[in-house]
């Protein structure tokens, strides 16, 4: 499939992943950034984000094993979901997506991704009573793998300083959402895929992101000189994604 926006650096596919994903060459990512759609009902042009609860596990299963495939031996794979969604009952997201990973990945661990708190944010259930209080969503899990080799073949160029190697290797990452919902009503701050990106892949490897969104995966990679391929379903924010690197090339040429 032609690709929507191209440059050195960057590739974005508007599509759906599972047409995609098969296309690509075995063994050719060094890295997977993505957060797939959290299944909660956010109204989308292209895509019905209220599967059936067995739709949507059949939706994480194939694009996780499409990326066991993508993955060089030594590459990695991380995951941005919720830790569960719902309330009545509650559906513990978080390790649903743990128990597919390890079907055909290595474990490395779990980052919680702490949002702070957020002043608005209704917590479902009774007020100030025990009779049945509900919890609101501070957090976030990220989901830390790798395909078969835990260490590295090749060591290349890193961009990672001490401080920052201390700071990432905690697993509770303090990072404030986006502000900007205007842009994507569920995506994940610069700083999150920045932290990803420096904490498991060198300088030139190839970062993969089957759920593009806005284009956050890409961005960065690309600020952070990582070539980088994107996937996305909705083409409003194709355009999105698109624009934010094709600004970061005119930038680059002045």
């Amino acid at each position: 499939m032609k690709s929507y926006y191209q440059d050195k650096w960057v590739t974005i596919y508007h599509a759906d992943c599972r047409d995609i994903l098969p296309s690509l060459p075995d063994n050719s990512m060094d890295l997977v950034v993505t957060s797939p759609p959290y299944n909660v009902g956010i109204k989308y042009l292209s895509y019905d984000d209220n599967l059936p609860f067995t739709e949507y596990i059949n939706l994480l299963d194939t694009f996780i094993c499409c990326c066991k495939r993508l993955l060089k031996p030594d590459g990695r794979f991380t995951c941005v979901v919720p830790g569960g969604i719902g309330r009545d009952p509650y559906i513990a997201i978080g390790y649903e997506v743990l128990n597919l990973c390890k079907q055909y990945f290595q474990l490395r661990g779990t980052i919680i991704w702490y949002k702070g708190l957020m002043h608005g944010k209704t917590a479902w259930g009774s007020w100030s009573s025990p009779s049945n209080p509900g919890l609101r969503d501070m957090s976030e899990l990220i989901v830390i793998a790798h395909s078969e080799e835990a260490t590295k073949r090749i060591k290349g160029e890193t961009d990672l300083t001490p401080h920052q190697f201390m700071i990432y290797s905690n697993d509770i990452w303090f990072i404030s959402p986006i502000s900007n919902r205007d842009r994507h009503p569920s995506g994940f701050p610069d700083e999150l895929a920045t932290r990803l990106i420096q904490f498991y892949s060198y300088k030139k490897e190839t970062v993969l992101d089957p759920f593009l969104g806005s284009g956050t995966t890409c961005y960065c990679a690309k600020k952070l000189n990582r070539y980088s391929i994107g996937i996305e379903i909705e083409e409003k924010y194709c355009e999105i994604a698109a624009n934010r690197c094709r600004q970061m090339v005119m930038e680059f040429n002045i």
